[in-house]
């Protein structure tokens, strides 16, 4: 992918890092991974480039998530797994809604909401949504707003300010409560236990939880 920045610059994802080329002086400057730097682009496969409403600029790739870069320092910041972001793959799947955030069709969990402004992932939406697949290969945003992802089993189109998600956050009930595999009296049901004492010598449990949701349990989510 190419991308014209507007600035005199052409940025190329190539399979061996990410190429800018100055179209004055006709000379590249290329941006590769360093294991030694952990500022350096975070893959060398490149999948996309893209520059939001703000200036940021964005680089994704195909087996290792997504990157920042700092245009005036050249540096890097990571978003992947080990960074908590829920995707590795990501394809020539990026557009940005009118509300500051980042659609990212990925190639392995779905579609992930992302707001340019707090640099984190508001919601990631899958074929369990109503989505074609988990897996995203191109896409284009319409005059009117509208955005278009196309994967591996057909399209998706949906106006961004149109999705809402469900506000409701179900309560957490322990379920069981044990030392050592073996139930402990509680005198009462797990689920209305509010506190526990225990002696010193009993200073190991184990506990069991789970959030009264039943729509799509799978996607509950616990912190602690």
């Amino acid at each position: 992918a190419v991308w014209d920045d507007g600035g005199g610059s052409l940025w190329a994802s190539t399979f061996g890092g990410l190429s800018r080329f100055d179209k004055k002086t006709e000379t590249f400057t290329r941006y590769t991974h360093d294991p030694d730097d952990p500022d350096s682009i975070g893959f060398n496969k490149n999948s996309c480039v893209f520059e939001d409403s703000t200036g940021n600029f964005w680089v994704t790739g195909f087996t290792d998530g997504m990157d920042k870069l700092d245009r005036e320092t050249g540096r890097f910041r990571h978003f992947s797994r080990r960074t908590g972001f829920p995707a590795v793959g990501i394809n020539r799947t990026i557009q940005e809604d009118n509300d500051g955030n980042l659609w990212i069709g990925t190639s392995d969990a779905g579609l992930i909401k992302f707001d340019i402004k707090t640099e984190t992932v508001v919601a990631v939406y899958t074929k369990s949504d109503g989505l074609q697949s988990n897996t995203f290969w191109t896409s284009c945003k319409t005059e009117d707003g509208r955005m278009w992802f196309g994967g591996g089993f057909g399209l998706n189109s949906f106006y961004p300010e149109d999705v809402t998600d469900n506000p409701y956050i179900p309560p957490v009930v322990l379920t069981a409560f044990r030392q050592g595999g073996e139930d402990i009296d509680l005198g009462m049901a797990p689920e209305r236990l509010r506190e526990i004492r225990l002696d010193w010598t009993a200073n190991f449990f184990e506990f069991q939880f789970a959030a009264l949701n039943y729509t799509r349990p799978e996607k509950n989510q616990y912190a602690y």
